[in-house]
């Protein structure tokens, strides 16, 4: 499925979720761009990540180079001389069982590990 699905957003403008579900459960999901947009304030691909309970991981991959004829998986890695190529990686991760359960985070997602001295002007004064 997450491979289908990576084929599917390849060519799609905006990703989006897939709405796949496995034994009635909607899956959860990951899209990899969605973690190289620098917002480090949300971290709700990384919950997924490591939720506790999820215990089946199905990973896709799909590339697309636009402006060359050369297949992906040819073992080269530039165009033809003077081609204009551009290209678009798309990872999706689907979970199962899902994560992200707002009732089931304490219990799925551990506390935040800090290395002593790196964070410690961050901090809160109780956790120092």
């Amino acid at each position: 499925m997450a491979q289908e699905w990576a084929d599917y957003l390849v060519d799609e403008i905006c990703l989006s979720n897939s709405g796949f579900t496995l034994d009635g459960l909607r899956l959860g999901e990951n899209i990899s761009s969605r973690w190289s947009n620098g917002n480090f304030e949300e971290c709700g691909n990384f919950t997924q990540l490591i939720w506790a309970s999820s215990r089946e991981i199905g990973v896709g991959r799909a590339i697309r180079i636009s402006g060359s004829d050369i297949p992906v998986n040819s073992g080269l890695t530039q165009g033809p001389e003077n081609a204009v190529c551009s290209a678009k990686t798309v990872v999706v991760c689907f979970y199962f069982p899902p994560g992200n359960v707002t009732t089931m985070f304490c219990e799925n997602v551990p506390p935040p590990m800090y290395e002593a001295g790196i964070c410690e002007s961050v901090l809160e004064p109780e956790r120092r």
